[in-house]
């Protein structure tokens, strides 16, 4: 059996964090939140994604990731 593909298909991946985790949790956070937004607002729109959604997306990446570094912190004192 073989496949006709007819699109192409993107994927981005990520093995962990885009900073380390006291970029999420220390006390700059605020600092490089803020970059952290401007940068993946950048990020979309330049990868087409509408204007007005670009900010609460990369809200929702920010939240994640600093969940990621709370919990990654767990386990190193597991």
């Amino acid at each position: 059996m073989f496949c006709r593909c007819y699109n192409l298909l993107i994927q981005f991946d990520q093995g962990g964090l885009s900073f380390e985790r006291d970029f999420y949790l220390g006390d700059q956070k605020d600092k490089y939140h803020a970059a952290f937004l401007d940068y993946y607002v950048a990020i979309i729109k330049l990868l087409g994604g509408k204007i007005s959604e670009a900010r609460p997306i990369a809200e929702e990446i920010w939240n994640l990731e600093t969940k990621m570094a709370e919990v990654s912190f767990l386990f190193l004192f597991k």
